[in-house]
């Protein structure tokens, strides 16, 4: 006999639930098939998320954007302050060694004057001889010294004589000895006498400026020993005194000062005391030197007693340099290209492009 309970939705057996088909059709489709509007909510919830996402991903790609040029930003320039301090560093060590180098060619120039300056005082004393009847037999020797630490092209010598009695016993000692003295400078440096040519001398005391009385008040300060030697005697008597610009009468009142003139032409002059081929073999030495370049002269008091300012000057050096020559060495080698403009209290502005250790001159004016 069948038990029909069994059989009844709901009714169990062997632990699980029967449900009969009609029913069973109905739960699959009330659970299995989602209504449409649920669907909808779902895709609608999934366009939201998917639009929050990709909005939060342009925000991140826009933060790390932002970020990634903030950072470039500043390491630019921190770079470029850091490049600029460096360009700085370096443009004031380099003007600080131009500076140094510069002034320490002016000291040794001044040295070197002293050092001659003082020679011929201590040789003056040393031989009981007393001025201007002076000739130092070595003045050559210690001209090839002087002229390598200065880089000077020439130095000269000029006596103190006060005009009257003195002036005539100068002109008779002079008259007496320059032949000798000059032919000897020639035969110690040169081993001969062929580069000189005997002509120029004028016995007397001669003025620079010709409009000057020859009996002018003052002392007279004749040109007397030279070097390297002339090749010909008319430097000899040349009165320093007469120079129009009145430069002996400064050097007198400054006592212990090297004196440098503005820029002049010295090509007359030089003609006197080398000729053109050896002005021109000097500057070849130097890279793209010529000989008609800025050339200043310098002048040093010579006085009774070495290393005394406030003994009586008993006479003065003076010789010319090429500017061209102390601006050499002021760098080293691979430094290159660097503009100097050097101004002169005379008024005058020169430029120069310092290439290393080359001084190249690009005119008179500011060229940088």
């Amino acid at each position: 006999m069948i038990n029909e309970d069994y059989r009844k939705p709901g009714a169990i057996e062997d632990g699980s639930v029967y449900v009969p088909s009609s029913d069973a059709t109905s739960f699959h489709s009330s659970y299995d098939e989602p209504k449409v509007d649920e669907v909808q909510e779902i895709r609608d919830v999934a366009r939201r998320d998917t639009r929050s996402v990709r909005c939060w991903r342009w925000i991140v790609t826009g933060a790390l954007l932002a970020t990634a040029v903030a950072l470039s930003l500043t390491t630019y320039k921190l770079l470029d302050n850091e490049q600029t301090s460096i360009m700085e560093a370096t443009y004031r060590s380099v003007t600080q060694s131009l500076e140094d180098n510069a002034l320490g060619h002016v000291g040794r120039l001044q040295l070197a004057c002293k050092t001659l300056a003082d020679s011929m005082s201590i040789y003056v004393e040393s031989t009981n001889q007393t001025w201007p009847f002076v000739t130092m037999p070595s003045f050559q020797t210690h001209v090839d010294n002087f002229l390598q630490m200065s880089q000077m092209e020439f130095i000269g010598a000029f006596h103190r004589v006060e005009p009257g009695d003195e002036e005539e016993e100068w002109e008779k000692y002079a008259s007496e000895r320059y032949e000798k003295m000059v032919e000897d400078w020639h035969v110690g440096r040169y081993g001969n006498t062929n580069r000189l040519k005997p002509v120029g001398y004028n016995p007397d005391v001669y003025s620079i400026d010709p409009t000057l009385s020859p009996d002018r008040p003052g002392s007279r300060f004749p040109s007397w020993e030279f070097g390297p030697p002339p090749f010909t005697y008319g430097l000899i008597n040349r009165d320093m005194a007469t120079r129009p610009d009145r430069i002996v009468n400064a050097l007198l009142r400054l006592r212990n000062q090297t004196i440098m003139t503005g820029a002049l032409d010295i090509s007359r002059l030089i003609q006197i005391v080398m000729t053109e081929e050896e002005h021109a073999e000097y500057h070849s030495r130097l890279r793209a030197s010529k000989t008609d370049h800025p050339h200043s002269f310098v002048f040093h008091p010579v006085h009774q007693h070495a290393s005394d300012p406030t003994s009586r000057i008993v006479g003065l050096l003076s010789g010319a340099v090429s500017l061209d020559a102390p601006l050499r060495n002021l760098l080293p080698t691979n430094m290159k290209g660097i503009i100097a403009v050097i101004k002169n209290t005379c008024g005058q502005t020169f430029t120069y492009i310092i290439d290393g250790h080359d001084a190249l001159y690009q005119g008179e004016g500011d060229f940088h």
